[in-house]
């Protein structure tokens, strides 16, 4: 028992070191299992690890090693329920499967058909899907567009290399060449280079035995040029502005098909999703020194980007070409990927081809936008390679895409058995002559709408699926049309987002020199209690700080198993779970195998009470009876609190216990606010019958706005207690999603806070449950981000399992922030820094720089070469006064140190040494900041 101790679900929960002996004895039975368990604690791991390729089994568990400790210590949130529900359809349309494929959808716009024309058009277009709308998306170019209300209708028009389709006997989904020629991209050696210009003068040969193993390099061919002889690309459009309209039926070149990725990649022309082709699992070689050296206006008559940079950071990671096989674009990643994964990552529909002249003629403020100087819309502005073109776009009325008929996908062809022999089947798709979307005032506009035949869908609320109600049935009909309600599954699930760092935690991350974000130096903190004091947000919503209940374990496990989670979904339509992904995640993308189906992931939750969705009362009241005597009756002693009327606390006169809720929407507080129904009354029953009544929970729910983006924000800034959200994305690579939940924000959408993911067995649990902080894989124990590292990109960690890195030689435990010499009089500051890590972990050809938010950047510097003349382990570094200001000559109180080394590790997939190039941060204080 001091070793392990068995719960009634047959789980073994480790306590500390040592043996115990297990029996088992299946009941009626006289024969018992013995065997003995030895819990000894993991060495810590250390140096160089690669999981990168290793196979889906073994990648689903380390997810699920990853997981039950992001779970465990409420980094994933409270989820409450996936947005799957219930749909219904006009009649007209029948899906062509009966099940909704999980990832994929009904394939409603690739595979769907009427039967009828829709009876009252609200568009006048009774043969295209109708869609009502509340709001509709502002433009048409996704790659300026941070919302998924732009990327869904882009993805009408535009193409991607590769994509998917309903499989032939349309149970699952499938991959295929759309813009590309190859089933997978195809795996290239180094190109030759111009030394003198960077740019390829002669293209590297194809891999014939890369099958299965991982690589950087990889070539796609295309549907382009003198050696395809298929129905290619062309461009569409119904602008009859001179010199657009030209455009149309216009084949598309192959410089069309990098065009957008330089676009994008030129900081100057500011678009959106730029920046996240520099970082992460799709992001290219040199990206980033290219997007962080175009902050200025390209040189040339209406240049999209700079051609000298260009050549001399993406020239050969990011090119066009033509070879034996026929024209390509080639791409360079930022890590080593398998065949599947460099097509994931490179089918999107951001890098659809466009023609240069095109963009120049509008502009990145302008492209897919209303230009009030030519009246100019959205239909002008934006061409189409897909299989819809913008027909007609009124701002704020409606949005038509029309088929484009000379779409180069009309029909799909499927290889099939037939009487053992293989055989090609064609099936056509694309069958509805086009799209309109309608914006209707509210929600009740469009249940009236799709009751009277005006739109094509529409998702029911509770009330209306209640008894009695218009859709409490299956079917429906009347006002000449008729209905039919379909179950549709989640692609995300949503939750109460968790502030549970603590005070030191937070002012490291949100402080005045946070390394997450920055409130400025008006932002303090009494000594005797939490709360925050907000002399200056610069206009910013003033918000009360963390609540060291927050980061009790207990009272979060308090707050989830209070959670309801089946009565809260049923009476919406929607499904409940305390799931952290929705049931379309794959774990292996090439047999569609969902994460969430795996053994390995069903024993994370197996000691949640997953068999009520989390909820359990009496494990609720236990732990806030452990979270009360552990830190509110504390807080309440030491006068953190103030009663409901002043003076003593009584239960008349309870203390108040604050706690504040974010919402998205606007009217998400009226919609969603049972979820706290539980929590309040179990609260109440807890207090009132042990504690005297003394406590009041007082949740101060806010709602959102119009502006569904304000509460990320918040949460982005640490501003919050509870936040109501939901993060998608990555469907097809769920490890690498995980990277939204590293406490460094290295993702830029860490929305929930708590541990340092950085720190080995950091955590919220303490005693005897303190292994739940513990993250122990492949007999090593592991902090998030080096195991999450590990399996991504590869990782090399220093001797407490930490990832290496630089570090300040300067700072002592008493002054973090210390510093080498700061001068007052030139305003600079020189730190010491310390590269031993590294260099004990075998890191070499460690170069460094270091840059402020404003772009200001220090000259590449080489720290230390194996067998070199520069051998350092420290070496001084001085951020000077042009590091204090942005362009604007605004304060910048940080400055970021960027190391770039190279090091050998040992793959475990192939068993073989590897080597790779790692990347690595150290933000520091400017003068400013100091």
């Amino acid at each position: 028992p001091s070793v392990v101790v068995a719960a009634s679900n047959g789980l073994l929960t480790l306590k500390k070191e040592g043996s115990a002996v297990i029996t088992i004895t299946e009941t009626g039975s006289k024969e018992a299992i013995k065997f003995t368990i030895n819990v000894s604690n993991a060495a810590v791991a250390t140096n160089g690890h690669l999981y990168a390729g290793v196979d889906y089994e073994e990648k689903a568990r380390i997810l699920a090693t990853l997981e039950k400790y992001v779970v465990d210590n409420y980094l994933t949130g409270i989820t409450i329920f996936s947005n799957g529900g219930k749909v219904c359809y006009n009649t007209r349309y029948k899906p062509q499967v009966n099940q909704y494929i999980s990832g994929y959808g009904w394939g409603t716009v690739r595979e769907g058909s009427f039967s009828a024309p829709l009876t009252k058009s609200l568009t006048k277009k009774p043969d295209y899907y109708n869609v009502g709308t509340t709001s509709l998306p502002s433009h048409a170019n996704a790659m300026n567009a941070s919302g998924s209300d732009v990327s869904t209708v882009y993805d009408y028009i535009a193409s991607a290399y590769y994509a998917t389709r309903m499989s032939y006997d349309g149970t699952s989904y499938e991959w295929y060449p759309s813009l590309a020629i190859d089933d997978a991209p195809v795996a290239v050696a180094e190109p030759t280079v111009d030394a003198a210009t960077g740019v390829v003068t002669q293209p590297g040969a194809i891999l014939t035995d890369a099958s299965g193993s991982t690589h950087k390099r990889w070539r796609i061919h295309l549907k382009s040029g003198n050696k395809y002889n298929g129905q290619k690309p062309v461009y569409r459009t119904a602008s009859t502005i001179d010199g657009i309209s030209s455009y149309n039926n216009k084949e598309v070149a192959l410089a069309d098909y990098i065009t957008p990725l330089q676009f994008m990649l030129t900081a100057w022309n500011g678009q959106y999703r730029g920046a996240e082709l520099t970082d992460g699992s799709s992001a290219f070689e040199g990206a980033a020194d290219y997007y962080g050296n175009t902050s200025n206006k390209p040189t040339g008559s209406n240049a999209i980007f700079d051609e000298t940079l260009w050549n001399k950071y993406m020239g050969k990671n990011l090119y066009v070409g033509t070879d034996e096989v026929g024209d390509f674009i080639e791409f360079n990643l930022l890590n080593d990927v398998t065949p599947f994964y460099a097509m994931y990552n490179l089918s999107s529909s951001l890098y659809s081809p466009l023609p240069a002249a095109f963009i120049q003629k509008w502009g990145g403020s302008v492209l897919g936008k209303f230009d009030n100087a030519s009246s100019a819309s959205p239909v002008d502005t934006m061409l189409s390679t897909g299989p819809f073109y913008i027909e007609e776009w009124k701002d704020g009325q409606d949005i038509l895409f029309k088929k484009n008929e000379n779409y180069f996908h009309q029909k799909d062809q499927f290889k099939t058995i037939v009487n053992g022999q293989e055989t090609i089947q064609e099936k056509d798709c694309y069958k509805i002559a086009g799209i309109s979307y309608f914006k209707v005032a509210d929600s009740s506009a469009l249940k009236n709408h799709f009751l009277s035949g005006g739109i094509d869908s529409y998702g029911p609320t509770a009330a209306e699926m209640k008894a009695g109600a218009e859709f409490a049935n299956n079917t429906g009909d009347g006002n000449g049309m008729s209905w039919q309600k379909y179950d549709t599954l989640g692609d995300s699930n949503f939750k109460l987002n968790v502030n549970a760092a603590n005070e030191s935690q937070w002012i490291e991350r949100f402080g005045p020199t946070g390394s997450i974000y920055q409130h400025g130096g008006a932002t303090e903190y009494k000594t005797s209690t939490w709360k925050m004091l907000n002399k200056n947000l610069q206009g910013k919503k003033p918000t009360t700080a963390v609540k060291p209940y927050m980061s009790n374990i207990h009272f979060l496990n308090f707050l989830s198993a209070s959670i309801d989670r089946k009565s809260i979904s049923e009476g919406r339509g929607s499904i409940p779970t305390q799931e952290y992904f929705s049931d379309n995640y794959i774990i292996d993308p090439e047999k569609g195998t969902s994460y969430n189906s795996t053994e390995a992931h069903k024993a994370v939750l197996a000691d949640r009470y997953n068999e009520t969705y989390g909820f359990n009362k009496t494990y609720a009241e236990a732990e806030l009876r452990k979270a009360i005597d552990e830190v509110i009756e504390p807080l309440a002693e030491n006068g953190a609190f103030t009663t409901k009327s002043g003076g003593t606390a009584s239960n008349r006169n309870p203390y108040i216990v604050p706690l504040d809720m974010e919402w998205m929407n606007s009217n998400d507080k009226t919609d969603y606010s049972d979820v706290f129904e539980n929590i309040e009354k179990f609260f109440k029953e807890v207090v009132d019958d042990d504690y005297a009544g003394q406590y009041a929970l007082d949740i101060t729910q806010t709602n959102g706005n119009s502006d569904y983006q304000e509460v990320y924000n918040l949460m982005r800034r640490g501003e919050f207690d509870l936040g109501f959200g939901s993060i998608s994305g990555n469907s097809l690579d769920p490890i690498n999603f995980l990277e939204v939940l590293k406490s460094d924000n290295s993702s830029g959408f860490t929305l929930n806070w708590g541990p340092d993911t950085s720190k080995v067995g950091d955590g919220l649990y303490s005693g005897d449950d303190a292994n739940k902080n513990k993250i122990v894989y492949d007999g090593k124990e592991w902090s998030f981000d080096s195991l999450w590292n590990a399996a991504t990109t590869g990782v090399l960690l220093d001797s407490k399992g930490s990832i290496a890195n630089v570090a300040n030689a300067s700072a002592t435990s008493a002054d973090p922030k210390a510093y080498s010499k700061k001068n007052d009089t030139d305003q600079s500051v020189t730190y010491k820094l310390s590269f031993k890590t590294l260099i004990e972990g075998g890191a070499k050809e460690i170069k460094i720089q270091f840059t402020n938010a404003s772009g200001n950047t220090s000259n590449l510097e080489t720290v230390y070469i194996e067998g070199g003349s520069e051998n350092y382990e420290e070496k001084e570094f001085t951020v000077t006064k042009e590091f204090n200001k942005d362009e604007n000559d605004e304060k910048v109180t940080i400055v970021t140190f960027k190391v770039n080394y190279t090091v050998e590790l040992q793959d475990a997939a192939s068993q073989k040494t590897v080597k790779k190039e790692f990347k690595t941060n150290l933000i520091l204080p400017t003068y400013v900041g100091l």
